[in-house]
């Protein structure tokens, strides 16, 4: 092998080298992202689901039997739909918590710095692409707990306008 392709060759894979930290930078970006976003997304969720019981607790009586029925049952199917994606989260989560110890308690790295932290590399990598790939099932879980929780809203307010109207007509 020539100097000149020995240097083509170490430019490769210098190259390799960057493109590969730019791919793994954006995946930990990303997770983290994902981490921040759903926690303040499910913060939002469950605020929504209080006020959406405190509200109907008050109008229930302003509206009919259908409405009642029709707002309940769309609630009904946001919050399970929310709670089914908790719980996966959580066996999700689980499993990664077993994944990181199963990293750091390899018997053939207890005496190897070195192998524990290339583990730890290799489970953090690991655990970030999970993150993207589950951030797409929250998407479409959060597609369906948002929209019906605000058709069930929608149910709410124009039942309690309806009656305030006739009422006040």
């Amino acid at each position: 092998m020539t100097n000149e392709e020995l240097v083509q060759l170490l430019q490769q894979l210098s190259r390799q080298q960057v493109a590969k930290e730019i791919v793994d930078t954006q995946i930990k970006i990303l997770g983290a992202l994902y981490d921040k976003s759903i926690s303040y997304t499910n913060l939002i969720i469950v605020a929504g689901y209080a006020s959406f019981f405190a509200m109907w607790s008050f109008t229930k009586e302003y509206l009919s039997p259908r409405q009642v029925l029709w707002a309940a049952l769309l609630m009904s199917v946001s919050i399970v739909t929310f709670v089914f994606f908790e719980i996966i989260k959580m066996t999700v989560t689980s499993r990664s918590l077993l994944a990181r110890t199963k990293a750091v308690s390899d018997p053939a790295a207890v005496n190897d710095p070195q192998r524990i932290l290339g583990n730890l590399t290799e489970f953090e990598l690991q655990s970030q692409r999970e993150v993207v790939r589950f951030g797409k099932l929250w998407i479409y879980a959060l597609a369906v707990c948002v929209s019906t929780a605000v058709i069930a809203i929608a149910i709410l307010f124009s039942g309690f306008i309806s009656s305030l109207i006739q009422t006040y007509a």
